[in-house]
């Protein structure tokens, strides 16, 4: 359970940025890390409950087996695994979720263990329970042949229905998991541009990018690892002039962030430096 892979660290600052359940295993099947909503999702008693457990110390065996196989299907092939999983939380309720689990590699590409995602679908497989009843009761009511072959083919095109929208779910699910995978990935290439000093070129058009008084000094306080809670205090002393923290996250998410095309502070951070466009001094 000691954590000496970078991947971990990095992992553990995005995963409340991801809105589903999200967790990372090591070899063994243990939990290593997760987001909120996952140890929510079970009713957990506390946010620290789970790890170093696996999925044995708290489903039924036959459950924990099927998910611990998919599990090893992941880490012996190296490949995505998708499928649907129904879980029991702490207050004996059934929940299902559409899932996927893909390997999690260090430096030199060896699998040191797994990442997961799910996104639950109870409500649409008790939807899906419910109008089976309906139909199957139907059934029973059903007096002539005719009567018969219209409800055989009202239940195809339910079944139809249903497998459309169980891959429209996986395919949810995949478009999640890529892009995730995608922001490891530029992550580790990032890393090997600072470790080794070679940059990426710099266009024009990115060194004549417009930043505005306020973002300068956002990317200013930013570059000495000041909280967006810390730059709007300061700011506030700056100006004589009220300014909120949660104006700094806005301008931060919803204007920096889209400008240099990042996806946390760090990076940034990191591209504003690249892009020499951190202000000396401020005005």
């Amino acid at each position: 359970m000691k954590r000496k892979e970078f991947i971990f660290g990095y992992l553990e600052e995005i995963a409340e940025l991801i809105p589903a359940v999200f967790y990372w295993l090591d070899l063994e099947g243990r939990a290593v890390g997760y987001n909120t909503l996952n140890w929510k999702m079970i009713r957990a008693p506390d946010e620290k409950y789970l790890i170093g457990k696996t999925v044995h110390d708290f489903y039924p065996k036959e459950i924990a087996d099927t998910i611990q196989n998919g599990n090893k299907k992941v880490l012996k092939t190296g490949e995505i695994f998708q499928t649907e999983d129904m879980m029991v939380d702490f207050t004996s309720k059934r929940k299902y979720f559409s899932t996927a689990r893909a390997p999690l590699r260090n430096r030199k590409g060896e699998i040191i263990g797994l990442v997961g995602t799910a996104i639950e679908i109870t409500k649409e497989k008790e939807a899906q329970k419910e109008m089976f009843n309906q139909i199957f009761a139907e059934k029973e009511k059903l007096k002539t042949e005719v009567e018969r072959f219209r409800f055989e083919n009202e239940l195809k095109q339910f079944e139809n229905q249903a497998l459309k929208a169980e891959k429209e779910s996986q395919a949810r699910v995949t478009r999640f998991v890529n892009k995730m995978m995608h922001e490891i990935q530029s992550f580790r290439i990032e890393e090997l541009h600072q470790m080794t000093g070679i940059k990426p070129p710099i266009s024009h058009a990115d060194r004549q990018m417009k930043l505005t008084k306020r973002e300068q000094q956002i990317l200013y306080f930013l570059s000495m690892n000041k909280s967006p809670k810390d730059i709007a205090q300061i700011i506030t002393i700056m100006e004589n002039n009220p300014v909120s923290d949660s104006t700094i996250n806005a301008i931060i998410n919803k204007r920096l962030y889209p400008k240099f095309e990042v996806y946390n502070i760090s990076q940034l951070v990191e591209k504003a430096i690249m892009l020499d466009l951190i202000p000396l001094l401020l005005r």
